[in-house]
């Protein structure tokens, strides 16, 4: 089968860890204010905790919708490549 380099030549692949790390920053910040909700939820703090889980949860849903896209685009990208 071979890896993705031979299979899709003309297709840069980055091996660049700042390039990854960018990757999943939405996500991440998700789960940064997850925490701090429930940090704040266990230590009373209902106001903040009600704020940090609605930004958690807007900033999953903003996730869900770009990881959608993309993976629409790519399904049509890939249907172009493989002539179906």
């Amino acid at each position: 089968m071979g890896n993705c380099n031979e299979r899709f030549p003309h297709v840069r692949h980055s091996r660049h860890p700042a390039v990854n790390k960018e990757r999943s920053t939405v996500l991440r910040w998700a789960f940064i204010f997850l925490v701090i909700a429930i940090i704040a939820a266990l230590l009373g703090f209902t106001g903040i905790a009600g704020v940090a889980a609605t930004i958690a949860k807007i900033l999953v849903i903003i996730f869900v919708i770009l990881f959608l896209i993309f993976l629409i685009i790519g399904y049509g990208i890939a249907r172009r490549i493989s002539g179906r």
